[in-house]
């Protein structure tokens, strides 16, 4: 039996390939998620940055831009001028961000099971020319 699902398309790397998300309506499980994600980091007194990072490592950041936290996958580790700092891909944004090592936490156990948002989504067999009709 086939199923839909409605996504919002938020990065387009190509015709025939994009990174989408399911539609978040205001009171959804994940905007729900991602209060608790910050409530239980902004509230912690526990939290400690993750000794040892690895690639490929799953936690949870807090992005520069906007200073809430997020879940990511450590894809590179760099040793910088202002101290060590991690390449990160936040996984249920699709976007890839660089962190200061201090600020990657492990992921709680009451967050793990949570499935990733972003989904890399892959047209089969995608035109090679597009016409588009603008209708005025």
């Amino acid at each position: 039996m086939a199923t839909t699902l409605d996504v919002e398309i938020f990065k387009v790397m190509n015709a025939g390939n994009f990174w989408a998300h399911p539609i978040a309506s205001p009171g959804s499980e994940f905007q729900d998620f991602m209060g608790k994600l910050n409530d239980h980091f902004r509230q912690s007194t526990t939290s400690q940055a993750v000794t040892q990072i690895l690639k490929g490592q799953m936690c949870v950041i807090r992005r520069t831009s906007d200073s809430c936290w997020y879940r990511a996958r450590v894809q590179n580790v760099l040793q910088t001028l202002s101290g060590p700092q991690a390449s990160v891909f936040l996984v249920d944004l699709a976007e890839s961000t660089l962190v200061p090592c201090c600020w990657i936490r492990e992921v709680p156990a009451v967050f793990q099971n949570i499935p990733v948002q972003a989904m890399e989504c892959f047209l089969i067999g995608p035109q090679t020319t597009w016409t588009c009709n603008i209708l005025l």
